[in-house]
């Protein structure tokens, strides 16, 4: 095989993101007793994904975006709830949310039968992630999952990554990553030098950068061996 271990990122890469965030949104303010439309779930979205991209850049630190996002998104909704009590409620909701991307399942099963070694590498919040892999069932195929939290470091900075390495005892240029993002991920296995695959399920990425790209994950499968 060419890489003694292969690090996955979690969302887009293994896990459902979408309907797992409005499920739990629409959780939340069912609390409210409100339902919510369509224009108000994608509204929400655009605002997270704007405040994400503040931590992703360094702007921001992960428990401020956590709860602006909320802030922001009751002010323009005009909602009198408190954002910090919602902020929590909503991950509490979101952990519950442990879905599978079509096929992920059968390649981490074709992985381990050829017997690669596999772990995660997530900027996601720590307690909503493992337990989204645990209801999920990727347990049993990643040797352990390193988080923001754990490790000190967001990705793009390359600490994350030097974290990893040294946890699994496998030398950066011996491993891979696999991800959805040319920002965060390709990014920080750059900075890491880090081998990277970009794994662009849904046609997010318009532009590859010259980066390799897996389309499918029998595409991925043929890059990695």
């Amino acid at each position: 095989m060419k890489y003694e271990i292969t690090y996955l990122d979690l969302d887009h890469t293994l896990l459902e993101f979408e309907s797992a965030e409005e499920n739990a949104l629409r959780l939340l303010f069912n609390d409210y007793d409100r339902k919510l439309t369509e224009g108000e779930c994608e509204l929400y979205k655009e605002i997270s994904e704007k405040w994400w991209d503040l931590l992703d850049t360094g702007r921001c630190k992960k428990d401020e975006i956590l709860v602006g996002r909320f802030r922001e998104y009751f002010d323009r909704l005009n909602v009198k709830e408190n954002p910090d009590v919602a902020s929590q409620r909503y991950l509490e909701l979101l952990s519950e949310q442990g879905i599978t991307i079509a096929g992920a399942i059968d390649f981490l099963e074709e992985m381990r039968d050829r017997g690669q070694r596999m772990a995660a590498i997530t900027n996601g919040v720590e307690f909503v992630q493992l337990r989204r892999i645990e209801i999920a069932g990727l347990n049993s195929y990643l040797d352990f999952v390193v988080t923001s939290e754990r490790a000190g470091f967001t990705k793009p900075h390359p600490g994350i990554f030097h974290y990893a390495s040294e946890l699994s005892g496998i030398p950066i240029d011996k491993s891979v990553y696999i991800g959805d993002s040319l920002k965060t991920d390709w990014a920080g296995a750059k900075n890491a030098g880090m081998p990277f695959i970009l794994l662009d399920l849904f046609a997010k990425e318009p532009s590859n950068n010259g980066v390799q790209v897996a389309r499918s994950y029998e595409e991925l499968l043929e890059l990695l061996f």
